[in-house]
């Protein structure tokens, strides 16, 4: 009776089962310039409401210097109010 032939052992991946597949490899370079996009457009979007924080910060305190300045509005009750009571 002749031998049967060794069964040989199914080839492994060279991935495990968990690991990236094609798709994946594939997307990964577009998501990454998405993040990196992202980022960027972050950055120059808080450096533009920063400045644009800081010029109002300046007008706040124009404004509020400007109303220390004033005199006070006159008492309705001092002597000189001639309007009615």
């Amino acid at each position: 009776m002749p031998e049967k032939p060794a069964e040989q052992p199914a080839p492994e991946s060279k991935e495990p089962a968990d690991g990236p597949s094609k798709v994946t490899e594939a997307i990964r370079p577009l998501a990454k310039e998405i993040i990196k996009g992202g980022l960027m457009t972050y950055a120059a979007l808080t450096d533009s409401l920063s400045g644009i924080g800081k010029q109002v910060s300046e007008l706040v305190d124009e404004a509020k210097s400007e109303l220390s300045k004033k005199e006070p509005p006159p008492d309705n009750n001092s002597p000189d109010d001639s309007s009615p009571k």
